[in-house]
């Protein structure tokens, strides 16, 4: 490699080997991206994500398919490293909010030939209750996630590769919005009512896709049955939580 980028989160941390690992894949497979699976570590459990340690390699519309599935962190920036001439004067957008990582993600991985990712756990993400993603200050993000996220779909919508990943990511990404939104019980705030917006104008173009039944009726219900589903949606958190 000529020069390599990498970002970790301040309160997560990476396993002792794992610099020396991603760079060894990156050389043997003259990767672009190299990156690795990831432990999962809540309060009181520790998840383990990819232990085979095979390598996968792939080329950039295949990497993009898994990375859309959100498949073992595919979508975050910490658990890989990038060929520094391959990031250039790409930067996270701090228009893109809680997914400024997943918009440079993107951006790169297009440019990429060979992306490679280790099927071994080196990356250890700690979930914390007082996360950002986990409170009311995490809402405003929401807005310009989907709205970017919105943008890459209209991109890659006539790629017969890419364009249902990204449409299932986003819708997926939309849903947890309102959902959110719903929990905190912030469903009079200007972002939201510009989020569900956003589902109305798009229902006719993302149910076009084929994204399964079920997902197609939380749209609809979201939508146009709003309030409806605000009351569905606030019954399953208070069950969850019993």
């Amino acid at each position: 490699l000529v020069g390599s980028e990498m970002c970790i989160r301040d309160s997560d941390y990476i396993d002792l080997d794992m610099f020396e690992c991603l760079i060894g894949c990156a050389v043997e497979k003259d990767a672009d991206i190299s990156g690795c699976f990831y432990r999962k570590i809540g309060s009181n459990y520790v998840d383990e994500l990819g232990s085979d340690y095979t390598v996968k390699v792939f080329d950039s519309d295949e990497y993009l398919c898994e990375y859309y599935r959100k498949n073992v962190l595919y979508f975050s920036c910490c658990n890989k490293i990038y060929r520094r001439e391959l990031v250039g004067d790409t930067r996270f957008s701090p228009e893109a909010g809680l997914c400024e990582d997943g918009c440079f993600n993107y951006e790169v991985s297009k440019k990429a030939k060979t992306v490679v990712m280790l099927n071994k756990p080196m990356y250890n993400y700690i979930l914390r209750d007082t996360s950002l993603t986990n409170n009311k200050k995490s809402l405003s993000g929401w807005l310009g996630s989907i709205t970017s996220n919105y943008e890459i779909l209209l991109k890659e919508k006539d790629n017969k590769i890419l364009c249902t990943p990204i449409a299932v990511s986003f819708i997926d990404g939309l849903l947890n919005a309102v959902a959110q939104y719903i929990k905190m019980g912030c469903t009079n705030n200007k972002e939201y009512k510009e989020i569900i917006k956003i589902l109305r104008d798009n229902l006719k173009m993302l149910t076009a896709f084929p994204i399964g039944k079920k997902r197609k009726i939380r749209l609809y219900c979201a939508g146009y049955l709003t309030h409806l589903y605000q009351i569905v949606m606030k019954a399953y958190f208070i069950r969850k939580q019993r």
